[in-house]
């Protein structure tokens, strides 16, 4: 199943037709693989990204991944929420990207010193 899910991750839109040759199985096995990780509501959908203990109005903060919002609604609802100490949960979806970058701002003679 593994195998699956990074066809899926590459290209979201391929049919189980080219999945199933990507993954050398008959279209069948692929359908049914496919509808056991529905049934499941795969968590493997998710892709958590950053987890922060933050100061003020709240305690931790996810940074979650995912292009199925059903995975990320059975998450919070069937294991988050489902924490006893989780007494509250914000959420926030981004609908683009702007910027991001993982880059500092060196000064110009350690950017040299390391060239």
């Amino acid at each position: 199943m593994p195998e699956l899910l990074i066809y899926v991750q590459r290209d979201a839109s391929l049919t189980t037709i080219q999945l199933a040759e990507a993954a050398v199985v008959s279209q069948s096995r692929m359908v049914a693989r496919i509808s056991r990780i529905s049934q499941r509501q795969c968590v493997a959908f998710l892709k958590f990204l950053e987890c922060r203990v933050l100061l003020g109005s709240y305690d931790f903060q996810l940074k979650i991944l995912t292009a199925i919002i059903e995975a990320y609604e059975h998450f919070l609802f069937e294991k988050l929420s489902a924490i006893k100490a989780v007494q509250e949960i914000h959420s926030t979806v981004a609908l683009s990207e702007i910027k991001l970058t993982t880059e500092l701002p060196l000064s110009s003679r350690l950017k040299e010193l390391t060239l």
